[in-house]
């Protein structure tokens, strides 16, 4: 017992470091976006200034390439509060396995004819890591091969061979473990990540059913799952399936909430004249979930 307090706390310490990160990203954020706010201006007429607007942009947009990594940091990271030697090489190990392991996700996503068309890759549920192809695990992704990581370049990090061997020792030889390590954990995970999707959008469902009860839990969970990444599984269902409401224009069936209130960036009470402007009339009704893929959006009807 004293043995697995003891790993969680290690493991709690790891997570400083990415961490404390978060807020140093999230200051430079702030003063991008304070120099590059074009709304500013009016109060304060340098902000106007092309020159100040595009480097509020440069630093804003680059800042938040941190949060939008933010698995990559933590797959790095953690190795290093974990490890208790050669935290450099720690790290290195946490970088090759978290690029091997998304890798692996995606061959066995294409093996299985699983990946999504670029349109269709938020509603159901895949995203582009580091350019490649992979079901959204958020930081979750980061943390899993990084704690394995940390966990196995301690245990092995210290094993040493003799002779011509030896050049295979240390850090090597954790490589030799990782690396097909890190390839079945993304065959695994292919296989049972969607199961954790699944659960998130079956709560979303019973969100939608249980009326004002159902916003709370909605706003708690979309809040609270923030840090993981994996919030984007609780409104998903409610911007980009039936979810959200349907609205009939003409012959089509026009389904999800963000098409519906953000259509050519409009707020939903403009955006709703403007489809009934051109002879479409926007109501919500009670649905229940397709069965089709979530990112189908337009069913042509059958003409009389």
């Amino acid at each position: 017992m004293k043995r697995a307090v003891n790993a969680l706390q290690n493991f709690g310490k790891s997570l400083y470091g990415p961490v404390l990160i978060l807020p140093i990203v999230g200051l430079f954020i702030a003063f991008g976006n304070v120099l590059g706010n074009g709304n500013l201006a009016e109060y304060l007429p340098f902000l106007g200034h092309p020159l100040i607007q595009s480097v509020g942009q440069l630093i804003a947009k680059s800042a938040v390439s941190v949060l939008v990594n933010l698995a990559l940091v933590f797959a790095v990271g953690i190795p290093i509060g974990l490890a208790t030697r050669d935290k450099g090489y720690a790290a290195l190990i946490g970088l090759v396995t978290f690029i091997v392991f998304i890798n692996a996700m995606n061959v066995t996503l294409q093996l299985q004819g699983e990946l999504a068309p670029a349109e269709q890759m938020k509603a159901t549920g895949q995203s582009m890591v580091l350019g490649v192809q992979v079901l959204e695990m958020g930081v979750f992704a980061g943390i899993l091969t990084g704690a394995l990581s940390g966990y196995l370049y301690n245990k092995y990090s210290g094993v040493l061979f003799n002779g011509a061997m030896a050049i295979y020792s240390g850090h090597c030889f954790v490589a030799i473990v990782m690396l097909p390590v890190s390839m079945l954990l993304g065959v695994v995970m292919s296989e049972l990540w969607p199961y954790a999707q699944h659960g998130i959008s079956a709560l979303a469902l019973a969100i939608k059913g249980s009326g004002p009860f159902g916003v709370a839990i909605y706003g708690f969970l979309e809040r609270i799952l923030v840090p993981t990444g994996l919030h984007h599984l609780v409104y998903t269902p409610f911007l980009y399936t039936e979810l959200g409401g349907t609205q009939r224009c003409a012959v089509r069936l026009t389904r999800r909430a963000q098409y519906l209130l953000r259509r050519d960036g409009l707020p939903g009470r403009e955006a709703a004249q403007q489809h009934r402007g051109v002879g479409c009339s926007r109501h919500q009704q009670d649905v229940r979930p397709s069965r089709r893929r979530a990112g189908d959006v337009h069913d042509r009807e059958a003409r009389a």
